[in-house]
């Protein structure tokens, strides 16, 4: 998403506290008129920038956050092979919600079966090696997809004066999470930025999955007490590659070991291609990936 306007300095006043005006509202603070371009397309913005050259002008613009949804993945307790599907069509700025996936048993088929836009990993976690578990992967019976509705896209209301910045042709405005600001456009340096070429895991996202397969023990203590359910975790992809501020989003009540195991895989993992912004500079983006425990019946 390119944007060649920008806020520079957001400030704290409240949107809903100012006056309504003409073209906005009134901010008693600086004395001026805060252009609402909330609704406004890009092109629009422009134009109104271009007629005001010379001019201090101080707007509210909203822009969408992106972060990148990875696949579920489903480990179990007891299988002995695997299969899974790639789903890089999700590595798009079109990716808005979770796609989320369950297992159902079927006697009449032996195959694997994964729809086109998931991927799930199952695994067991009884198989064991020399000083290393080792969960080995099975073929699931079935798959049956069972897309969640979409959730609604996060947005970040920013306002301040706004420029047109003269030396980039495009250029696009790096997004915290959903919160809502008043101040200055500009482009902040150090926050999560959404990119023209999405970071990439070694050997791409197949691999990444085979990597948490091999990698994932259900928990023992988890197993035993036949706890199951859905952690949801994301991570930072740094400008470097790196993985950085792993945290969990959802966890699995009263079994803070599925979060433990979650997030030691995680740091495991080894440097990605870092994503681009539409300069192409590296930039770090969030990833949010779901992982599904499940015990066989």
């Amino acid at each position: 998403m390119t944007k060649p306007f920008h806020i520079q300095k957001p400030c704290s006043e409240n949107w809903e506290k100012m006056s309504p005006a003409e073209q906005g509202r009134h901010c008693a603070k600086c004395s001026l008129t805060v252009l609402d371009f909330t609704s406004m397309s890009d092109n629009e913005v422009l134009n109104v920038l271009h007629n005001r050259q010379g001019q201090r002008t101080c707007g509210r613009i909203r822009k969408k956050i992106e972060v990148i949804h990875l696949p579920e993945v489903l480990i179990s307790d007891s299988q002995n092979s695997f299969h899974f599907q790639s789903a890089s069509r999700l590595f798009t700025f079109s990716v808005c919600a979770m796609l989320l996936a369950a297992c159902q048993n079927n006697p009449n088929t032996q195959r694997a079966e994964t729809s086109a836009d998931s991927a799930l990993v199952q695994v067991d976690s009884n198989i064991t090696v020399p000083d290393t578990l080792v969960a080995v992967a099975t073929a699931i019976d079935s798959i049956k997809h069972h897309p969640k509705p979409p959730k609604p896209e996060p947005y970040i209301d920013i306002m301040g004066d706004i420029a047109i910045d003269p030396s980039i042709e495009k250029t696009f405005i790096p997004l915290p999470e959903d919160f809502a600001q008043i101040g200055e456009v500009t482009l902040p340096e150090d926050t999560v930025s959404v990119a023209a070429v999405q970071a990439e895991y070694p050997g791409g996202q197949d691999s990444l999955f085979q990597f948490i397969k091999q990698q994932m023990n259900y928990p023992k203590s988890a197993k035993d007490s036949g706890i199951e359910g859905r952690v949801i975790a994301k991570f930072v992809v740094t400008t470097s590659g790196e993985i950085a501020n792993i945290q969990i989003v959802r966890s699995i009540p009263n079994a803070p070991e599925f979060d433990t195991e979650v997030i030691r895989v995680l740091k495991l993992m080894p440097k990605w291609k870092p994503a681009l912004d539409f300069q192409n500079r590296p930039v770090n983006i969030w990833y949010h990936v779901p992982v599904l425990f499940k015990l066989n019946d």
